[in-house]
């Protein structure tokens, strides 16, 4: 397996279906990326949401635990992980479409790294938008 993408969840009804949306839309085959979010003990309808598209995305994981914070819901995404390479995305992020086939070919085609780093194009509620810059490879 190529990819696991973990989601920390935590009272993020409003963003949640955009993002799973998103992560589900990576023009990768199924076998070769998962999507693990952990709800660190949600008391809105974001333990719902992650079981309910868990339920019918091929690769979609759902894990529920009390709450402990973002880093030890991180965690456990790792202890979850079979991927060779893992990518931590906030439950209020949107993946471009196929840009995990993109970073795939970028992988590929530079001997495997370590390391990937990359920018995001930020939204922002108050209409002001940042910057999008290219993938590196370290």
């Amino acid at each position: 397996m190529f990819l696991s993408i973990i989601i920390p969840v935590y009272n993020v009804e409003a963003y949640l279906g955009d993002c799973l949306d998103s992560c589900a839309e990576q023009g990768l085959d199924a076998d070769a990326y998962e999507i693990i979010c952990v709800d660190d003990g949600s008391t809105d309808s974001s333990g719902e949401i992650i079981d309910e598209y868990a339920g019918r995305v091929p690769g979609m994981v759902a894990v529920h635990r009390k709450n402990g914070g973002v880093s030890a819901a991180r965690n456990t995404g790792i202890e979850q992980a079979r991927g060779e390479y893992i990518w931590f995305a906030d439950p209020d992020d949107f993946l471009s479409r196929g840009f995990a086939a993109k970073l795939f070919e970028l992988v590929k085609a530079n001997n495997e790294p370590d390391l990937i780093t990359f920018n995001v194009y930020e939204f922002r509620d108050d209409g002001a938008n940042g910057a999008l810059s290219r993938a590196e490879v370290l």
